[in-house]
């Protein structure tokens, strides 16, 4: 699927974007905009809601809303590093 995209183009937000659509879609076992036919109607990127959401911690559902993000709200992947869901795994 094609990010859907307007203005400037940076690839690594661009990135951030799909990683969190590749987790949604881990998830769920399907793309989360499985049903649109022209990514030209994916307003914002924004995901679909995780189904069962409560079988998820917030810091997955703040990973998933932070790539989610407008790409230039959306953290740089050193950035995205740094938030909690991935804090939780870091060697010490």
């Amino acid at each position: 699927m094609a990010f859907p995209h307007s203005g400037l183009y940076d690839p690594l937000k661009v990135d951030v974007w799909s990683l969190g659509a590749t987790v949604w879609e881990l998830v769920h076992g399907v793309p989360p905009f499985e049903d649109v036919k022209d990514t030209r109607d994916i307003v914002g990127g924004q995901f679909p809601p995780v189904r069962e959401p409560d079988a998820f911690s917030r810091s997955f559902h703040d990973f998933l809303h932070l790539c989610s993000q407008p790409a230039a709200s959306r953290p740089d992947p050193d950035e995205l590093l740094d938030v909690r869901f991935f804090s939780l795994w870091k060697m010490t």
